[in-house]
């Protein structure tokens, strides 16, 4: 309707031949416009692609911090239960150390009382030795049934 009203305006101020290179120059201007158009089009189609794939991109982005950090939140919840594991081995190990201080010092004191046992033992036996060799030696001096009898005991 533009270029109608623009050629009618035209025809009537200015000759034929002045008009057919207005009309000519306009049609080309119109191409050009028309081609400038197409190509904003077509810009503007790509731009829209290239947001929709940032929108994809920052969606997936997106998820993967929230996947991250769901991810961060469990292992800080593992690592305060390995930490309060940790505690109570750490309690254990300390309480199992004193359990066997107190053991090793009642082994200790075994080994003493063992030590003692012996040496008590080993005296018996000095004087246990010393007896039966002075019953012997009085033997040989009794009559026969009670050397019979000291022998048995011997």
């Amino acid at each position: 309707h533009y270029d109608e009203r623009m050629m009618k305006a035209v025809v009537s101020t200015q000759s034929t031949g002045e008009t057919r290179k207005i009309v000519h120059s306009l049609k080309e201007d119109k191409t050009a416009l028309e081609r400038t158009v197409a190509d904003l089009r077509k810009c503007l189609a790509e731009q829209t692609e290239r947001v929709k794939t940032r929108d994809r991109q920052g969606k997936l982005l997106s998820d993967t911090i929230i996947e991250y950090t769901q991810q961060i939140e469990s292992n800080e919840y593992c690592l305060e239960q390995l930490t309060n594991q940790l505690r109570e081995t750490k309690r254990a190990y300390e309480d199992l150390e004193i359990e066997n201080d107190k053991n090793q010092l009642k082994v200790n004191r075994q080994k003493e009382d063992l030590v003692e046992c012996r040496e008590q033992l080993q005296l018996y036996d000095e004087v246990l030795h010393t007896v039966k060799t002075k019953m012997l030696a009085l033997g040989s001096s009794l009559p026969s049934t009670l050397k019979i009898v000291l022998k048995q005991l011997v």
